[in-house]
């Protein structure tokens, strides 16, 4: 009975671990013959320091770190993943028996300064690389996990963009971070830092608002590309500030016709030319609002051609909705 339960045991596990055992034997041919290939670019002659054993051991110690955080925290757990990845691959591609063998052979060659440095370095060292494994790899979930959460709240929120920041105190000062970031695509398209006191947190909090706000309206406003005269410039503000104060409309039709053809990519040259257009249109008798009408809405498409999001074409574009 003593020497047959342990054969019985033993052909119990076989039949129940057959898969496992298979699966690690694969894995440990893979990493047997990774270490092989170091081996074969970093050969060691006897003497001086391993260093195909040190790469390998220090290498699978990271990778392993790595590992760990992906099997425990991301991963769902699986029958054969662990067994092929940590037992079967890490295991054949370290080697705990040749760094002893290798620590025996400095010895036994009287290089017993070599000898203690390999022999205590490799397992500081390799501790090193298992703690570096791990705070890389969930330094990167951590970054990958924040771009997916920005996903979903930007997908329930039915937004594209999404700003958000993070507060840290020290004393009497506070240090603000925000960023504006894009849900599509992950890019950060704005970030900034604030610096401030806390002797009042309201004006703080005002101040720091503010200038979010600012910085926002400067990313999403359209920038203007096109170069004009300052005294055009004049000339097109002296018209739209006092566009619907006008008693000449027809002269004032004639000012921006006359504007759009000295700058005809002034994308807002066009939209106040559609302007006067539009707005002369109204007060024109019904029959003689056509041609009018006509001349505003390819000011219109100038304009849009030109700026697509231009705000100041929203006008002419309302006057000339029905009943105009």
């Amino acid at each position: 009975m003593s020497t047959g339960f342990p054969a019985v045991r033993r052909a119990i596990f076989l039949a129940e671990r057959w898969d496992i055992l298979l699966v690690v034997s694969v894995g440990g041919a893979l990493g047997s013959l990774g270490r092989w290939g170091v081996g074969e670019l970093l050969p060691w002659s006897g003497s001086g320091w391993p260093w195909a054993t040190f790469v390998e051991n220090i290498s699978g110690a990271f990778a392993l770190g790595v590992l760990i955080v992906f099997l425990l925290d991301v991963w769902p757990p699986t029958r054969y993943l662990r067994p092929f990845l940590s037992v079967g691959l890490l295991g054949g591609y370290t080697t705990f028996s040749t760094y002893m063998l290798e620590t025996r052979d400095l010895l036994a060659a009287e290089q017993v300064g070599s000898a203690v440095a390999y022999l205590v370095g490799s397992v500081l060292t390799g501790l090193v690389a298992v703690w570096l494994g791990i705070g890389t790899a969930r330094y990167a979930l951590r970054h990958t996990r924040r771009g997916a959460d920005k996903a979903r709240a930007a997908d329930a929120l039915k937004v594209t963009h999404l700003l958000d920041g993070s507060i840290r105190r020290a004393g009497n000062r506070v240090r603000i971070f925000a960023h504006l970031t894009e849900t599509a695509s992950q890019n950060t398209l704005w970030s900034e830092r604030y610096d401030r006191d806390l002797d009042d947190i309201f004006a703080v909090q005002d101040e720091i608002s503010e200038a979010i706000a600012t910085a926002l309206d400067s990313t999403f406003a359209p920038a203007r590309t096109a170069k004009i005269d300052p005294n055009i410039y004049d000339h097109y503000l002296h018209i739209r500030a006092h566009m619907y104060e006008m008693v000449d409309l027809a002269g004032a039709v004639d000012s921006t016709s006359a504007l759009v053809k000295l700058v005809p990519e002034f994308a807002e040259g066009w939209a106040l030319h559609a302007g006067t257009c539009a707005w002369t249109s109204v007060m024109q008798p019904f029959a003689e609002r056509q041609a009018m009408i006509a001349e505003a809405r390819e000011a219109i498409a100038c304009c849009l051609a030109l700026d697509p999001g231009c705000p100041t074409v929203f006008g002419p574009q309302w006057i000339l909705c029905q009943p105009f």
